[in-house]
């Protein structure tokens, strides 16, 4: 089985896009692609999910969010999350991305 990093490389060649371009799409460095690509770096689920948004490929944020939160990932996929909070998976998606986006910023003040 093909890494996730190639996983990436390949959607992102089916549409003809170089790294610089889908850098320039998803609003991040292109060493930061090439990092994702070639060397195995999980991004944020933020970048993530824009990543699987312009290539235009959904499976892709669900194979990360299997891989990086594997615990979470499993919970929602058997909806046990949902059938005890009344939660869907776009909702918890969404929750789980804010919660993400929170630590970022905590980091960036403690660096």
């Amino acid at each position: 089985m093909e890494n996730f990093g190639m996983t990436i490389r390949k959607s992102r060649e089916e549409l003809a896009l170089k790294a610089y371009e889908l850098a320039r799409e998803v609003g991040i460095n292109p060493v930061y692609i090439t990092q994702i690509e070639k060397h195995g770096k999980l991004p944020s689920p933020i970048v993530m999910k824009r990543i699987s948004e312009v290539l235009c490929d959904e499976q892709l944020f669900g194979m990360y969010l299997k891989m990086k939160y594997p615990v979470v990932y499993g919970k929602a996929s058997n909806r046990e999350i949902g059938s005890v909070f009344n939660i869907t998976n776009e909702v918890l998606m969404e929750e789980l991305g804010k919660i993400r986006n929170i630590l970022e910023r905590i980091e960036k003040r403690i660096n």
